[in-house]
């Protein structure tokens, strides 16, 4: 039996009820989508649009771009700089990018080398405009890499004349890790210093990171003017610990965090502290662990943090609080 054109009982159909009788509303008059619905619809050829204007491009002026960070190194207008020696900056890479805009947009390359003033402060105009041609013709010829060479051999040039990298003194190399399959078939890989030895106890690593971030102060791979303390929290951990900075240089400024951002993030030059001192402790680890399964193996675990205003008035307050107790504890 076909249930075709059947109607629920109880639904009323025909007369006023009827297809042919139910009122539409008129779209005469209405304008753009709707006169497709039309029966004679207006014929529209390509000069009937505009062509949109393209954004113009902001090229950030010196000033915009040293906002919201510090300049690298330390200077009269910047004394409170984190010295970083080789450390390449984002906003050093924002500043080669608007130098090339500008180029491209017809300024002279005198002009254009003014955008990288704000990160290479200490290198004379002939030198960053030269810096510019051969950054500009490494990106014509495609070269992958060249252009990050030659931005990173700038920085070094500019840390150089400003005297926080010494390049008479041996360079400090941090060792490596070398990452390689899991032995026991996990899906985690391994991961395995340069340095690492196989029987080293925790207290013989902490004895050796020490050493390496007393070379690595000395040579300019970490700044000389901070404190580093290296302490063994258990018989297979240590918390590595940089004192001496303020909240300022740690911590990027609220109007330079995303909107959805909670909390406080570290300001570039603090991260690239704080991933060389990881690099340091990672040099001398093993790690076999798959978290996947709950399988750790590894000789030791390394916590490395960077010291706020907040943390350092905690810890002397409870260094007085330690002596006031020696005290009470001796009767005096």
């Amino acid at each position: 039996m076909s249930n075709l054109n059947r109607v629920q009982s109880g639904i009323p159909e025909g007369g006023q009820f009827a297809e042919s009788t139910k009122a539409r509303p008129s779209i005469d008059g209405l304008g753009g989508f709707y006169d497709s619905f039309t029966d004679d619809p207006p014929e529209l050829t390509i000069d009937d649009f505009e062509e949109p204007e393209p954004p113009a491009r902001h090229i950030a002026s010196d000033s915009e771009s040293m906002s919201g960070t510090v300049l690298p190194g330390k200077h009269l207008d910047n004394p409170s700089a984190i010295d970083l020696p080789g450390y390449v900056h984002p906003r050093t890479r924002n500043a080669f990018f608007d130098a090339r805009w500008a180029s491209d947009s017809g300024e002279d390359r005198q002009s254009a080398a003014q955008h990288l003033t704000s990160r290479l402060p200490s290198l004379p105009d002939e030198d960053r405009q030269e810096v510019l041609n051969r950054y500009l013709e490494a990106g014509d010829n495609g070269q992958p890499g060249e252009d990050e060479e030659i931005i990173a051999q700038a920085v070094e040039d500019n840390d150089t004349a400003m005297g926080i990298l010494n390049v008479s003194r041996r360079p400090f190399n941090p060792g490596g890790v070398r990452v390689s399959d899991n032995r026991y078939g996990y899906q985690s890989p391994a991961m395995y210093g340069s340095r690492y030895e196989q029987g080293m106890s925790t207290t013989e690593a902490a004895k050796a990171i020490r050493a390496d971030i007393k070379d690595a102060k000395t040579t300019g791979y970490l700044p000389n003017d901070l404190t580093y303390s290296v302490r063994k929290s258990s018989a297979s951990a240590m918390s590595i610990e940089v004192q001496g900075l303020t909240n300022d240089q740690i911590y990027a400024p609220a109007d330079d965090m995303e909107p959805a951002y909670l909390g406080r993030r570290h300001r570039p030059e603090a991260a690239e502290l704080k991933d060389r001192i990881d690099r340091i402790s990672n040099s001398y680890r093993m790690d076999e662990s798959d978290s996947m399964t709950d399988y750790f193996e590894t000789n030791f675990y390394a916590f490395s943090r960077i010291e706020d205003e907040d943390d350092a008035r905690f810890r002397q307050r409870e260094k007085e609080r330690q002596a006031a107790n020696r005290l009470t504890k001796a009767g005096r």
